[in-house]
């Protein structure tokens, strides 16, 4: 830890806390997470899908883990800078819209490198797509899995961003649970709001049922709320374009992504084809500059966790 000098806490949380740093030698500002919890031994620290995951991935739309650092019981881990998540950098600045489009198309490719190196990652959310000036990168992979394993888990995913799927705690599912979280976070864009602000997981069902209408032709689903214990009501659901003020590829794309079927939903392949996305080319130009604030980095924690490693 010598060759790195400490500026400021930028977040902590459940999880870890998370500094700003500069690396003397180069005078680059990194991240630098220390977790709360203790490891005994490298082993320990290499079964970490943290550290596992991020070790195999490497993208310019991927957070980078540049240095994992034990001392004692305590582990480190030194990541790139980011100024903000990308809901800070909704709320607090002014976009044009090819900017918008720019960090859809950004966390989408990176959603696509994720996915076909065989991963899902398993929280995705507005506060894990972390921004540096034009460019945008995901981040947080404390959760991410590797797609096929025996059993997955079903408490994943920050609760407002969960596949229908998960909220029926389906044991099998694919990286469409991440095209569905992606839905949710385009349509948040647009609407300035969370679309499915769900205070329970049945709350979170009929919230989409409401919106989306009831899945009458999802057996699989049907099956799963019988086992569940859930019985949906019946809506007729609503145009997504009557609740959001966003174009008309982004609202079409959005319908793409946040259907009830896993196997309907869009891959993040096909969705950097899909005209809304297509040809998009990056707008360059720099964040302005404004006063950080302590940060929480627990990872279930909707209204305090602004930017996350």
């Amino acid at each position: 830890m010598d060759k790195y000098k400490y500026i400021k806490t930028i977040g902590d949380g459940t999880y870890g806390t998370v500094s700003k740093a500069l690396v003397k030698g180069t005078r680059e500002f990194v991240a630098i997470k220390k977790l709360k919890k203790g490891v005994n031994s490298w082993d320990e620290c290499s079964e970490m899908p943290e550290i596992n995951v991020l070790r195999k991935l490497s993208h310019a739309n991927i957070i980078k883990l540049r240095e994992v650092i034990r001392e004692r019981d305590d582990l480190y881990l030194v990541f790139d800078y980011m100024e903000c998540s990308l809901i800070d950098f909704l709320q607090r600045s002014p976009s044009t819209h090819p900017l918008i489009v720019s960090f859809i198309r950004q966390a989408m490719e990176g959603l696509a490198y994720i996915h076909k190196a065989g991963y899902m990652h398993r929280d995705m959310k507005p506060e894990n797509i972390l921004i540096l000036d034009d460019l945008c990168k995901i981040s947080d992979f404390g959760l991410a899995k590797r797609v096929g394993c025996q059993r997955n888990t079903d408490y994943i995913s920050t609760r407002w961003y969960r596949a229908p799927e998960i909220l029926l705690h389906s044991p099998v599912y694919t990286t469409a649970i991440d095209m569905f979280a992606m839905g949710c976070i385009i349509a948040e864009i647009y609407h300035g709001r969370a679309l499915f602000p769900g205070t329970s997981e049945d709350d979170q069902l009929e919230k989409i049922t409401a919106t989306l209408g009831t899945p009458n032709n999802w057996k699989d689903g049907f099956v799963l709320a019988r086992r569940y214990g859930y019985q949906f009501k019946q809506y007729p659901g609503m145009l997504l374009n009557e609740i959001i003020q966003a174009p008309r590829q982004a609202i079409r794309l959005m319908e793409l992504l946040l259907r009830w079927d896993p196997n309907e939903r869009c891959t993040a392949a096909q969705a950097l084809q899909h005209p809304f996305l297509a040809g998009n080319i990056p707008e360059r130009r720099k964040l302005p500059i404004y006063p950080e604030q302590s940060r929480s980095t627990d990872r279930f924690n909707n209204f305090s966790n602004k930017k996350s490693y």
